[in-house]
């Protein structure tokens, strides 16, 4: 398996030039097609970013990048990136008259975040039907909201949700009602 190490190894205007090194393959390589075009369009340009992640959250990601074979973290974050991206691109679509329903995950020990969280539910009143509140651990909350409305207020709702610290994961789910 070449590590991310050997890649950088050999200068970039080479193996763009066409010239053989330990990992030339990799740049010929033509990208996987997804359904949305545009943000793949090139993607051996590579730039370097620095991010900052709770130690725990690293520790879960590399057992996962570890057990589906991924080369490094880079090829793992640059995956978990375009399903995200993919993700967006779909949540976009969500038009029209919708049923939802929004799980959403949380540390209710984050300061102010409870009632930052009722303050967005009570917002979105006129879409939301119904919440179910659930003690996971001492420290965490599941909460499962029921939604009907237009499709964008829904996911307006649910990105709200998502941006706030201290929301682990957020999930919208619909389905259209049909006349």
């Amino acid at each position: 398996m070449i590590r991310y190490r050997e890649r950088c190894r050999t200068p970039r205007a080479s193996l763009l030039a066409g010239e053989r090194g330990p990992s030339s393959e990799i740049f010929n390589v033509s990208p996987p097609k997804f359904p949305f075009s545009g943000y793949m369009v090139n993607e051996t340009e590579l730039s370097r970013i620095g991010i900052s992640l709770p130690q725990l959250l690293l520790e879960k990601f590399d057992e996962i990048i570890t057990i589906r074979g991924y080369s490094s973290r880079s090829e793992g974050i640059r995956d978990a990136i375009r399903a995200y991206i993919t993700h967006y691109q779909w949540m976009s679509d969500v038009k029209g008259e919708r049923q939802g329903v929004i799980t959403m995950v949380y540390d209710h020990t984050q300061r102010g975040l409870m009632q930052t969280l009722l303050d967005i539910q009570h917002d979105y009143g006129y879409v939301i039907q119904a919440s179910l509140h659930s003690h996971v651990t001492h420290d965490r909350c599941l909460e499962v909201i029921l939604l009907r409305g237009e499709g964008t207020e829904l996911k307006h709702v649910a990105e709200r949700l998502m941006s706030q610290k201290g929301v682990e994961s957020v999930k919208l789910t619909t389905i259209p009602v049909q006349g």
